[in-house]
């Protein structure tokens, strides 16, 4: 089973949004597996009327579930399919929706508060997070969300400094590092423009 595959037990049939896949125009890879999920869908539903229900995973349930994983993983995919993705689908997916850059605030602003780490620590790299969620994830009770947080926060210097006090001293060296790597180009132009300034003084003093 492939890494967008959900198992048979995260799945609920009467749930799956379905009629959500067409709502919105997708680039054409996800366009095409729409079609060829819908073109199943038809076929088993049929075949189900027929033959009385089932209640095994259907192949239009594995090519809705690839259709959601790239619906995921798409950067231009509606805010409102990804918050029904992140709603309904597996840890897997929550985490690709975490990183999704078109994913909405307030969707973030929820999963910060999910059970995986591995999805705080997504929401905690999203250039959509909210800078309060940030400040709260600062304090996660997973090292891992805050030692991912260390290594960047988006060059927020106040929240790399929140970072240094951090009780892990991994946390805490990590953020230090980073701090250390972002501020130095602005330091470094300091004493140049003191420099410059002096001269344009002596010069002014020389023709006077």
């Amino acid at each position: 089973m492939s890494e967008y595959m959900m198992e048979s037990t995260e799945i609920d049939n009467s749930k799956f949004p379905y009629r959500y896949l067409l709502r919105w125009s997708w680039p054409d890879h996800i366009e095409s597996l729409i079609r060829r999920l819908m073109w199943t869908w038809l076929t088993e539903s049929s075949s189900d009327e027929s033959n009385g229900e089932s209640n095994q995973i259907s192949e239009a349930d594995f090519i809705a579930m690839r259709a959601m994983w790239l619906i995921a993983v798409q950067p231009e995919s509606p805010g409102a399919m990804l918050q029904i993705i992140a709603e309904q689908c597996s840890e897997a997916f929550v985490e690709r929706v975490a990183e999704n850059p078109g994913t909405w605030p307030s969707t973030l602003r929820t999963l910060a508060k999910h059970a995986s780490a591995k999805v705080r620590v997504a929401v905690s790299q999203n250039s959509n997070t909210p800078s309060d969620v940030l400040f709260e994830l600062a304090h996660d009770e997973s090292a891992d969300v805050r030692y991912a947080m260390a290594e960047g926060v988006r060059g927020d210097a106040q929240l790399l400094h929140q970072l240094m006090e951090d009780e892990n001293a991994y946390v805490a060296s990590r953020a230090k590092r980073t701090l250390a790597r972002l501020t130095p180009p602005a330091m470094a132009q300091m004493p140049f423009r003191k420099a410059a300034s002096e001269k344009t003084g002596l010069r002014k003093a020389a023709e006077s």
